[in-house]
């Protein structure tokens, strides 16, 4: 077990850089990519893998999650970049298309509050109108990331304090199992799957915590 903690898996960043690479692609051409949307499934397993192990091999060293360090690594993560890339946008739409600035402000508000597909779904949103776009609507990945940052340490330590039961891995494997099954109820054949796209237990979530179940094997003494 401890041999796996310590171990860099090298090779699942690769994978999440062609998970990238293929929603790109998809957004620019869907027809160059038809599937590259599943890089989205791929990429939170991978994120919730990587996490999971990331807490543990804290656990392990020092007993505790070091939170003092885990969330500014975490912060260090996203912020810079969104810090760079909301006022350029920004810019670039109050110089060409000031349409694209309309409720800017609650855009870029609940972005870095990690909060914007709650109000994406709050404010009837929908991801898939072309007529009238949001302009950080594709920041609703970073959103979701955020708030599986928030919850994993609490998962990961209830999965510690458990680990001599043997029952672990089972929590993560409900939260996905539950994810799963509020879906499927929330889908409507035929209508707007904006809320299923968009909402962090419903969806997107349920591939996360599948990531993180994979270190339950972990637990065992």
């Amino acid at each position: 077990m401890a041999a796996a903690v310590r171990g860099r898996y090298v090779g699942l960043d690769g994978i999440k850089g062609l998970a990238i690479i293929a929603i790109l692609l998809y957004h620019m051409q869907e027809q160059m990519l038809p599937g590259g949307f599943y890089g989205v499934d791929v990429f939170f397993t991978v994120s919730g893998f990587l996490i999971g192990v990331s807490l543990l091999r804290s656990l392990m060293n020092s007993g505790s999650l070091r939170l003092e360090r885990y969330i500014p690594k975490r912060a260090v993560r996203l912020y810079p970049a969104l810090f760079l890339l909301l006022p350029v946008i920004v810019s670039v739409g109050w110089l060409c298309d000031r349409d694209l600035l309309v409720s800017i402000r609650d855009q870029i508000i609940t972005v870095l509050l990690g909060c914007y597909n709650w109000y994406a779904i709050a404010s009837g949103q929908s991801y898939f109108d072309q007529m009238n776009p949001q302009t950080f609507r594709h920041l609703w990945f970073i959103s979701v990331l955020m708030q599986f940052y928030v919850v994993a340490p609490c998962v990961v330590w209830l999965m510690w304090k458990i680990r001599r039961s043997h029952l672990s891995a089972l929590i993560p494997l409900a939260l996905a199992v539950g994810s799963g099954y509020a879906m499927w109820m929330l889908y409507r054949p035929g209508g707007d799957p904006t809320r299923l796209f968009w909402c962090r237990y419903a969806c997107r979530g349920s591939h996360a915590w599948a990531g993180s179940c994979m270190v339950g094997h972990l637990f065992r003494p």
